[in-house]
């Protein structure tokens, strides 16, 4: 009996003595400590436990779930799909659910669910997601509409139809091993789930299975086979990489907003903030790569989460007794459903447990959203989320207009192509001097100083003056390459990318072999970091005044000369040449990085580059296009001035967004796709107006002449870790992958005797 209950009892039917008892005893301990609410969220498993008239009992029931329901079946028939309702007011055997059935029908239970909780009055503090259930997840935490989560699963249904059956396999090891071991198996090798710490589930085709299973006995890793699993498309695995535009024309019009709440979503492994965008783009990427099970309930168990609610069956199905103990160990985790017990009775109990915990409120909340003002207020270029993936943050803020303040930046970002052409357009009124921190020479300079340091140095970087820089780049990148051939793994980014970018730099500034290997010694921490500014300065400003000027037509040899002419000040000198290396190297090895690991990650694009090699220069462009080294290019306005409709007074902070604009629907039709035959568009990734990158035509050969040695090594070059997401360097003004580890040889078969 609540002690609530008990005061109203002595209230109404004790006599005069012992109420006045008890009166004085409450005001002496005083009131009760109040229990504290538990911090609760809402779970969503995948499609592995559903059975045939799964939320038949609600729908009849509960008008909430009955509403969603009915909804979610008018808009799947609209789009073709089958008849949802047959699932809810009929009684269909097991047989006779589909693949494409099964998918929809859990997808709208647990959509269902989110709106019939609400409508009793709960709403959790964060949702979890997996597989299947992420798109619930994000639908729950208002990312998107219930029609474009209803439209993923044509997504899902794409998908079941393009592989031949497979095989699961339990094998004994992390994500990162099960991982590596998969792209050193002689044979194809795919993980699919992390269930535990040190259990993944690997899929390969039924064929490959002996073999497979050799190899991880080689490997001394434990494995066995899943008998009792049914057959399933290869979901979550790179297997379907080669049908990215078969899932593509799949994927509805998304028009995501960003989460009102926290979400755990299992292809990330990790908590996704409220102010996340996540677009078409993610909903893929669910399919391509394994679900990490143990990594989200682990950080909801260490952020405090003590009350998991399923909502549809028991989300982690794959787990023994004890494992489930020790996995959910100091949680509570309250099942929703399962085909023993009637629904609408554990429904009631459920309710009640929650209203326990004080978890229900007495009227519904409203679905969560996040205003576009609150969105702007959160956002920082400087986020991990953001750096991740800008992408559907620019798509989102797009559509809202292209210009908007951001109050973390003190600045206005710009996102339309028209507006940053006219802001690189006017260099006057939108000054480059806010980079002269960085370099006050060229980048952070305006005219005329700008112009005559620009035409010092343009006529390094004309075609006609790179014709051996480019039998000098390929030979070096077949060196190099040659030497990391045969080792179980080497990192692409430092190995390869940035010496080859080097190499290149050091060509065409002048410097010989034992001044690169000097100057090599004198750098300090990663490339991408530009810690090493001021020593790379004091390295340059000793060369220019300990070495005298030659005959030779190199950079570094012609600025020595004009400084001791008297027509160029060493400080002015100095900078040049540090600009000339920094915009060298970061930017092109960058770009070669991207499309090493589109290349690898996507087969069939590699595949037709091989089979059409004229095709490669589309392939660098569209690359520059999506994925442009530099992310901003910033200005300053020197007067005031009107941007889009805004009046921006002097000295106000401007920020092009540059991979913003190279995606702009209102200048190309499917922005975000890479399409190789895309007639040609003037894309930004070098920039524009004054300032365009004199190094342009440098880092198109480069890479072109990378992707043409990627392209040849065929398939003994592959991605140490395929199950891995990528990773990008903590860097505001540049978009660079963290790490790209390789492996190149050739598949050795397995052992299966």
């Amino acid at each position: 009996m609540s002690t609530t209950t008990l005061r109203g009892l002595l209230r109404e039917y004790a006599p005069a003595p012992l109420k006045t008892l008890a009166r004085r005893a409450w005001q002496q301990v005083g009131p009760p400590a109040a229990t504290p609410r538990p911090r609760h969220l809402f779970v969503f498993g995948g499609r592995t436990q559903y059975w045939a008239g799964m939320g038949q009992e609600l729908y009849r029931q509960e008008p909430a779930f009955r509403a969603t329901v009915q909804e979610c079946a008018r808009y799947v028939r609209s789009q073709g799909g089958p008849n949802l309702l047959e699932q809810f007011e009929d009684k269909p055997e097991a047989g006779y659910l589909t693949e494409e059935r099964r998918i929809y029908s859990l997808m709208v239970v647990q959509l269902a669910l989110v709106d019939l909780w609400r409508a009793k009055g709960v709403e959790p503090d964060a949702f979890m997601g997996i597989s299947v259930g992420e798109v619930a997840a994000i639908y729950g935490a208002g990312g998107i509409s219930l029609h474009e989560a209803l439209g993923t699963a044509r997504m899902g249904v794409a998908s079941s139809t393009l592989e031949p059956l497979h095989t699961v396999l339990t094998v004994a090891a992390s994500h990162a091993q099960a991982s590596e071991l998969a792209g050193r198996c002689p044979v194809p090798l795919f993980v699919s789930a992390v269930a535990e710490a040190q259990r993944c589930y690997v899929v390969c085709l039924a064929a490959d299975v002996p073999a497979a299973k050799a190899y991880l006995r080689q490997q001394k890793v434990s494995c066995h086979e899943m008998k009792a699993a049914p057959p399933l498309p290869p979901y979550h695995t790179s297997l379907l990489n080669r049908h990215l535009g078969t899932l593509r024309q799949a994927m509805p019009a998304m028009q995501p907003q960003p989460l009102a709440r926290p979400c755990y979503l299992a292809t990330l492994g990790r908590l996704v903030p409220p102010g996340t965008v996540l677009d078409g783009d993610y909903i893929i990427l669910t399919l391509l790569y394994p679900s990490q099970i143990h990594a989200i309930a682990q950080a909801a168990r260490q952020d405090g989460y003590q009350l998991f609610t399923s909502l549809g069956t028991y989300p982690f199905p794959f787990m023994n007794e004890r494992a489930q103990q020790a996995f959910m160990g100091g949680v509570e985790l309250l099942t929703m459903l399962n085909a023993d017990t009637p629904e609408t009775t554990t429904f009631a109990a459920l309710q009640q447990q929650l209203a326990g915990y004080g978890l229900v409120r007495p009227t519904p909340p409203a679905r969560p959203q996040l205003p576009l003002a609150g969105f702007l207020a959160k956002l920082s270029l400087k986020d991990a989320e953001f750096i991740d993936n800008p992408h559907p943050t620019f798509d989102y803020l797009r559509a809202q207009g292209p210009l908007h303040f951001l109050p973390a930046e003190q600045g206005w970002l710009v996102l339309g192509t028209d507006l940053v052409n006219e802001v690189l357009r006017q260099p006057l009124v939108f000054s480059s001097t806010v980079n002269a921190e960085f370099d006050d020479q060229l980048i952070g300079a305006d005219p005329p100083l700008h112009t005559s340091n620009r035409t010092a140095t343009q006529p390094y970087f004309l075609p006609s003056q790179l014709a051996s820089v480019a039998d000098f780049t390929a030979a070096t990148v077949a060196a190099l390459g040659s030497g990391l051939a045969g080792r179980d793994s080497f990192d692409f980014i430092t190995e390869l990318a940035i010496p080859v970018a080097q190499a290149v730099v050091c060509q065409l500034l002048g410097l010989s072999p034992a001044e690169q290997q000097e100057l090599a010694g004198r750098l300090p921490g990663h490339a991408y970091s530009l810690e090493y500014l001021e020593p790379l300065t004091h390295y340059f400003a000793e060369y220019f005044e300990q070495r005298q000027p030659t005959d030779e037509p190199l950079l570094l040899n012609q600025l020595l000369r004009r400084v001791r002419q008297g027509s160029l000040a060493l400080p002015a000198a100095i900078n040049l040449a540090k600009t000339m290396w920094l915009a060298g190297i970061p930017t092109s090895s960058m770009l070669m990085s991207s499309t090493a690991h589109y290349l690898l990650t996507y087969p069939h694009v590699a595949d037709e580059l091989r089979a059409q090699p004229e095709l490669v220069e589309a392939f660098v462009e569209e690359m520059l296009r999506l994925e442009p080294p530099v992310n901003f290019i910033w200005r300053r306005t020197g007067q005031p001035t009107t941007l889009g409709g805004h009046a921006l007074p002097a000295g106000s902070l401007v920020i092009l967004a540059i991979a913003a604009a190279n995606r702009d629907p209102a200048r190309l039709p499917n922005p975000n796709e890479l399409d190789l035959r895309r007639r040609p568009v003037r894309h930004l990734a070098f920039g524009g107006g004054l300032h365009a990158c004199m190094g342009a035509h440098l880092a198109r050969l480069e890479v072109r002449i990378m992707v043409r040695w990627l392209l040849a090594q065929g398939p003994a070059l592959h991605l140490t870790r395929p199950s891995i997401l990528p990773s990008y360097y903590p860097n505001l003004y540049f978009r660079a992958l963290a790490h790209l580890p390789l492996t190149l040889q050739p598949s050795v078969p397995a052992d299966v005797s």
